[in-house]
């Protein structure tokens, strides 16, 4: 059985707080806002990224079986994509969100994470070393995605 990150991020939210009701699950229909989210990422910054990879690999420039291929390709591009994404999520983080008739909170992201208004509450939990280092072994190394070849 294959068993999804949601799942496992289930299971162990589940087990740090002891609460088997930590973690819910939802339809599709309310994601409505990461959607959009996940669209304007790629869009803005991650196609150009995506295009440039895919057309190494089509041009036999890039061999994604290859582990020391990947290992050259984090290398070379690991600090320039993640200063991308950083410039990204400054920018999104800072913009306003308008209101909606869902009920979801409205304002700029950071204001709603760092001053949050009554009635919500700090609902973190500090997590202790043991308990990261406990659920070390469902976590694996990222995969890399196979790209298509044209």
């Amino acid at each position: 059985m294959i068993v999804s990150e949601n799942i496992t991020v289930a299971t162990i939210q589940c087990c740090i707080t002891g609460d088997s009701d930590a973690h819910r699950f939802g339809s599709s229909c309310t994601n409505q806002r990461i959607e959009s989210f996940w669209s304007v990422l790629r869009q803005l910054r991650m196609q150009w990224w995506i295009d440039l990879f895919e057309d190494l690999v089509a041009c036999d420039l890039l061999d994604i079986s290859n582990e020391s291929h990947l290992e050259i390709v984090r290398f070379c591009f690991m600090n320039i994509i993640q200063s991308d994404i950083q410039v990204f999520a400054n920018n999104w983080n800072t913009h306003r969100i308008r209101p909606s008739s869902t009920g979801v909170a409205s304002g700029v992201p950071n204001e709603l994470f760092f001053l949050p208004q009554p009635p919500y509450t700090d609902c973190a939990l500090v997590v202790r070393p043991n308990d990261v280092n406990q659920f070390r072994h469902f976590v694996s190394r990222p995969q890399t995605c196979v790209m298509r070849k044209c």
